[in-house]
């Protein structure tokens, strides 16, 4: 089994609040993005690969508008998978 770590992005504010639509739609984005790449997920004890994912994942926070910017942020999950 090879344990994976994923960076992903998601709004910081409850469903509803003022711009949670916009924050879930620049959260799913990002993380179509990131994934598509392969840029977001890392074996977990690399640290080279850590750095980078974490490092497209801010690139791409910086890119959002101010506004929204400041309704996300980062969570990672790790996941066993099974070869």
């Amino acid at each position: 089994m090879t344990k994976f770590t994923t960076y992903i992005a998601r709004p910081v504010m409850a469903y509803g609040q003022p711009g949670y639509n916009d924050a879930l739609a620049a959260a799913a984005a990002i993380n179509k993005s990131l994934g598509d790449s392969g840029e977001s997920s890392f074996i977990v004890g690399d640290e080279a690969s850590d750095y980078s994912a974490y490092r497209a994942m801010q690139r791409e926070l910086d890119s959002c508008n101010p506004s929204i910017r400041a309704d996300l942020c980062v969570d990672s999950t790790t996941a066993e998978i099974d070869e």
